[in-house]
């Protein structure tokens, strides 16, 4: 009777319990390859190995707003947030210019594309760095997207009819400059969302949208009170404000100077001083008859 207790307690010749070779053999799961995963994490494996298409293809407006650009995405946000905005400021015909369609607004429109630019070219040089700085950013980006859909639908009647010539179709950029900066205001918004709290990110927006719409509009109305008094103005006066009107000479239309020079009497003392100030305004003479168009 002892040897067969012996017998059934013996272990087999590597030191395992017999009794426990089913139990083990239990708890060990087959290995699965990466094909055999069902699940949602199997899918993203075998899409990052480009072994299977993408499950489902986003929308436009659903791409435009992704956390991550695209290669194509970031060329455009340089294009249409930076480069061609200057391109239209540089060829504008008779928007911003000569006394043109939306002249007395020149302040305004100049200021706020320098402030926004230059947010754009920080954001887009060092998107990563900015953390809680891109709600401030976001605020710039929604200010100036709103002026661009603005600035587009005004100009829109006229860009139709200037497409028979190539520069009309820059009437369209801004809309383009539009979406541009109200899809990295969202994802300035994203990214600053990492390290500030909800009231922080809804405040901050605000406040900055504000201060890129508020000092565009008292550069505009700073220069619209200059002109106007040198409408009325005694040739000191003209003087005097021509001096506030150099300091701000890139954000100055002479094409409204152009049109109060017309309506001085001729051999004025007011005529010459405006004559003096648009010369030192564009470094160029000032033509009696220069053909402006709104005239």
């Amino acid at each position: 009777m002892c040897e067969l207790e012996e017998i059934r307690e013996q272990k087999s010749l590597f030191g395992v319990d017999i009794n426990d070779v089913d139990t083990d053999l239990e708890a060990i799961r087959t290995p699965r390859s990466l094909f055999d995963n069902g699940s949602e994490q199997g899918e993203t494996e075998m899409q990052t190995l480009g072994l299977c298409d993408e499950p489902e293809t986003k929308g436009f407006w659903r791409r435009q707003f992704q956390a991550e650009p695209t290669r194509r995405q970031k060329q455009y946000d340089w294009l249409f947030g930076a480069i061609m905005p200057l391109v239209c400021i540089f060829f504008d015909p008779f928007v911003f210019s000569g006394g043109g369609l939306l002249g007395a607004y020149r302040p305004f429109a100049y200021s706020i594309s320098f402030i926004s630019i230059m947010a754009m070219v920080a954001w887009l040089l060092w998107r990563e760095k900015v953390g809680g700085f891109g709600a401030l950013l976001a605020g710039l980006f929604f200010a100036a997207s709103a002026v661009s859909l603005a600035v587009g639908i005004v100009l829109a009647p006229f860009s139709l009819v200037g497409l028979v010539i190539v520069i009309g179709a820059l009437g369209f950029t801004p809309f383009f400059t539009s979406v541009i900066f109200l899809r990295n205001g969202v994802r300035a918004l994203r990214a600053a969302n990492v390290g500030l709290g909800r009231s922080t990110l809804v405040y901050a927006p605000i406040l900055s949208g504000l201060f890129g719409l508020t000092v565009p509009y008292v550069l505009n109305a700073e220069v619209n009170r200059s002109l106007d008094l040198i409408v009325e103005g005694s040739p000191t006066t003209i003087r005097s404000q021509g001096l506030k009107l150099r300091l701000l000479a890139p954000l100055v239309d002479p094409g409204q100077l152009q049109r109060i020079y017309r309506n001085e009497q001729r051999d004025s003392a007011e005529r010459s001083e405006i004559q003096v100030l648009y010369r030192q305004l564009t470094g160029k003479e000032l033509v009696e008859y220069g053909g402006n168009w709104m005239d």
